[in-house]
């Protein structure tokens, strides 16, 4: 009904705007976007309706709350990788492998977040379990002790917006060099991109070396940005 409606639009977008703030809303550093958290949000909702609707006192705002919080509780303790999927589908084989399946709710069911690794699902879960208890939010970079910095520098003829998304698209496989160290990616500013490790430079610097070549081999190949 248009109740339930007018709560989903409301809490879903107090929960993107937490997911920006704390830099876990982007498919492409291996976190979740938007369409995965709407999916989230909607299945928790779906669960826990009858509940706020029956939840003596409190207006609005705390019913957006409960929400939000219900649904950073109900996924960070999510057994992932059990597929989560509203409407008629088969979690199948097809998506074995997968650490965290978002999966879409029509065919072919593909999953949101397949970009999800273990060391962001790792972040995720934190952010999520703080987020579902009320504490203060800890710095992004708490555990980390060294970093890879990407930033975006071009002449004033070139669009430093499309640099940035040139580089975004290429973002991931960095990520993916780095999971066994605990990567944690996040978008500093616009065109600044970072990833914290648990692990000391020195074993960080031949990862962050293969990772700049192959950006300058990607340039190269596309006479792109650069």
């Amino acid at each position: 009904g248009m109740e339930a409606w007018h709560l989903y639009q409301s809490a879903l977008l107090k929960l993107k705007c937490w997911a920006k703030r704390r830099g876990i809303d982007s498919n492409a550093l291996g976190y979740l976007g938007g369409f995965s958290w709407s999916l989230l949000l909607a299945d928790t909702l779906l669960d826990m309706f009858a509940d706020l609707k029956t939840q003596a006192g409190g207006g609005p705002g705390d019913k957006q709350e409960a929400l939000v919080r219900a649904t950073c509780q109900r996924f960070a303790t999510w057994p992932w990788p059990k597929p989560l999927l509203l409407g008629q589908g088969d979690a199948d084989a097809t998506h074995a492998g997968d650490l965290m399946p978002i999966l879409c709710p029509t065919d072919p069911y593909a999953n949101s977040a397949r970009n999800v690794t273990k060391s962001t699902l790792v972040v995720l879960r934190k952010e999520m379990e703080c987020r579902a208890s009320g504490e203060m939010q800890k710095p992004h970079f708490e555990d980390c002790h060294s970093f890879v910095l990407c930033q975006v520098k071009v002449p004033e003829s070139v669009e430093a917006n499309c640099v940035a998304q040139w580089l975004e698209a290429r973002f991931l496989a960095l990520v993916r060099k780095l999971d066994h160290m605990q990567a944690r990616p996040l978008c500093v500013a616009p065109g600044l991109y970072a990833v914290g490790i648990s692990a000391d430079a020195q074993a960080l610097q031949p990862k962050a070396t293969e990772f700049s070549d192959c950006l300058s081999q990607d340039d190269q190949d596309e006479h792109g940005c650069s």
